[in-house]
């Protein structure tokens, strides 16, 4: 496969006070979500941060649809919003390796793989809104890959969140009283009923 080098987000240039057209604004919130991201993946923050982060981008881009109305706009928005929920699954998959549960670590490293595939994706869609040219890959190949790979990752944490609840579920049907250990299982079975009940699996 050729190598592409990957193009810089384009900054929107306005003067101080200048109202920003949606697609200057989108292009603004993909910049931050970028940097936000890649700062985490470069090992430069933490994980509290990348959460903070993830919440920041998901704000911004449900704002910015909102007010916006701008057809590519709207397209780079989605794209950030999809990079708010792989940093969100890193978040959870980070939380679970400190469970030591054994399926932490190797799918914290997969949300991170997908992570760098939607950075890349976001800064080439932003380049061909701001009137990039030059050789390009299949971007809609790229973006349907890219939304293909978290939602399995999404699954697959789900399947991993009804295999723990299994064993927990068994754990509690056996053990001989009330105790510690028994008030801890209670409380993460409730946790993972209600993850499993929402859209997005929690770790």
């Amino acid at each position: 496969m050729t190598e592409i080098t990957t193009p810089e987000i384009g900054t929107p240039d306005v003067t101080p006070g200048a109202q920003l057209s949606p697609l200057d604004a989108a292009n603004l919130i993909a910049g931050q979500a970028v940097a936000a991201a890649t700062s985490y993946l470069d090992y430069r923050s933490d994980v509290a941060k990348l959460r903070q982060s993830a919440d920041w981008m998901m704000a911004q881009t449900l704002a910015a649809s909102i007010h916006g109305g701008d057809p590519q706009a709207a397209e780079l928005l989605k794209i950030v919003r999809l990079l708010a929920e792989v940093c969100a699954g890193i978040v959870k998959a980070d939380e679970r390796q400190l469970r030591a549960d054994g399926a932490g670590p190797n799918m914290r490293l997969a949300w991170c793989d997908t992570a760098r595939q939607v950075v890349r994706l976001i800064r080439f869609k932003s380049w061909l809104l701001c009137g990039g040219d030059g050789p390009m890959p299949e971007l809609d190949r790229i973006e349907a890959a890219t939304s293909e790979a978290a939602a399995a990752l999404k699954a697959a944490e789900r399947e991993q969140l009804r295999a723990e609840l299994a064993q927990l579920e068994a754990a509690q049907a056996d053990a001989p009283e009330w105790g510690a250990a028994v008030g801890a299982r209670y409380e993460r079975i409730n946790a993972i009923r209600r993850a499993l009940a929402g859209d997005e699996p929690r770790g």
